[in-house]
């Protein structure tokens, strides 16, 4: 497998994890949402209980966002590799064009070497 294949599937799997973790932020909020909510209203429940499950979820969340946020820049930083390499292979591509077309009508029509 070349290394641009790999790239290119390193970038597809980290986005899968990237979409698995925003799933899990999801749920980790409506669960703190559900929670406060029984904090609040529901006398049934022992409230330090609540309290601490609600910690809990709150530091999970902040481990959560820390990883969404390093996921993100992985694959922002893996698609900016590809695209440079693209760039840099049509800049090669333009340098090759221009040096051929300098050399057909560069010495057929003298003013088209100096625009080239």
């Amino acid at each position: 497998m070349s290394p641009k294949s790999k790239l290119l599937l390193s970038i597809v799997l980290l986005r899968d994890l990237h979409n698995k973790v925003r799933y899990y932020k999801t749920i980790i909020e409506n669960n703190i949402k559900r929670l406060e909510f029984v904090a609040r209203y529901d006398l049934k429940w022992n409230k330090d209980d609540v309290n601490k499950e609600l910690q809990n979820l709150k530091d999970l969340r902040s481990c959560i966002e820390i990883i969404d946020i390093f996921l993100e820049e992985v694959i922002i930083r893996l698609e900016t590799l590809v695209l440079s390499e693209r760039v840099t292979l049509s800049v090669m591509l333009i340098k090759e064009f221009l040096k051929e077309l300098k050399y057909m009508l560069g010495s057929s029509i003298p003013i088209m070497d100096i625009y080239i």
